[in-house]
């Protein structure tokens, strides 16, 4: 029986064998300790000449929160390794029937990296919020009745 990994494996060789891959580092965790995030990319590897940042991904299509994810993981990977910045963001969707091979551009990458950082923060943004309200919320909820002043 052929399981659906199985023809995500062949996907994957397909695609592999129209491009010169040279891995570099496979599922290695980084930490990025300023930001306070870790994560394990797929792989960096040199594809066609170019360091890249190669994403494995087997759902139905390529989603935002894949973008904000290679930012991410680019991001930790450039803070380890200064030397062998990543020139290439890259998402590799395999699917059971074809294989989607989307490179990030220079745009997409910031907004995505934009995206995570603000996403990253959120909890803190919406704790410094509550402490501001603070009794303000209390205030709102005594006055609801009053009619705003046009």
């Amino acid at each position: 029986d052929i399981t659906i990994g199985d023809l995500c494996y062949r996907s994957y060789l397909a695609w592999e064998s129209q491009h010169e891959v040279a891995v570099l580092s496979a599922e290695e965790p980084l930490v990025n300790e300023h930001d306070q995030y870790g994560g394990t990319h797929d792989f960096v590897a040199y594809v066609d000449g170019v360091l890249a940042l190669l994403d494995l991904k087997t759902s139905n299509s390529i989603y935002e929160e894949h973008f904000m994810q290679v930012a991410a993981y680019g991001r930790t990977w450039n803070l380890h390794h200064p030397e062998q910045r990543i020139e290439s963001y890259q998402i590799l969707r395999l699917g059971i029937d074809k294989c989607e091979w989307y490179v990030v551009t220079p745009a997409e990458l910031v907004q995505a990296e934009a995206g995570f950082l603000f996403l990253l923060r959120m909890p803190d943004i919406v704790a410094e919020l509550k402490l501001l309200l603070g009794s303000g919320l209390k205030e709102v909820v005594r006055n609801e009745n009053v009619s705003p002043v046009a």
